[in-house]
């Protein structure tokens, strides 16, 4: 049974999304609340992942597939409430393109990449910017494309380590 509680909370996860959508344009309160239970479902659902031997593939797809979603749809609702700059939100759309690309080529060759820790900070950073910006968005406006620097740097970094993983796996293939 607890090893169907990670694909469950990926599936919630994904179904919060839209709900974050909608609520994100009627009730920046909710609509962070919802972001919050969203993201405390990725944590749990991974804590339960690794330490019951819970993975899945479904969860190899759609947990990854799920962050980005969610992270995505939050940062359009934001530049859409122009609460986040054009420019970043080109490296953010780009970046989480070119990952999913990468795994679903490598998880295509059977290859599964987890989060490293890269990934992990640059999640936690984005969300914690995704937040405090739906709550403060007026507040912090002035500061945004500085605040928005600051938040991708992890991005990058992240971007960088994935792309040295790929380059090595598929060296070590010879592709």
């Amino acid at each position: 049974m607890i090893k169907r509680i990670p694909n469950l909370l990926t599936t919630v996860r994904l179904l919060l999304v839209p709900v974050f959508i909608v609520m994100f344009f009627h009730d920046h309160i909710t609509s962070a609340a919802i972001f919050v239970i969203a993201c405390l479902t990725d944590i749990v659902d991974g804590y339960i992942a690794r330490h019951f031997d819970a993975q899945s593939k479904f969860g190899a797809i759609f947990d990854p597939l799920a962050d980005k979603l969610l992270q995505i749809s939050a940062i359009i609702c934001l530049y859409i409430a122009d609460l986040f700059p054009v420019w970043a939100l080109v490296v953010l759309v780009c970046k989480e393109c070119l990952l999913l690309l990468g795994g679903a080529n490598l998880l295509h060759h059977g290859v599964v990449v987890p989060a490293n820790k890269f990934g992990k900070v640059s999640t936690v950073v984005l969300s914690l910017f995704v937040i405090s910006s739906i709550l403060l968005g007026d507040i912090l406006l002035p500061y945004i494309n500085l605040i928005a620097f600051v938040a991708i740097i992890p991005t990058l970094l992240a971007l960088a380590s994935y792309c040295r993983i790929f380059a090595g796996i598929r060296k070590e293939e010879g592709r």
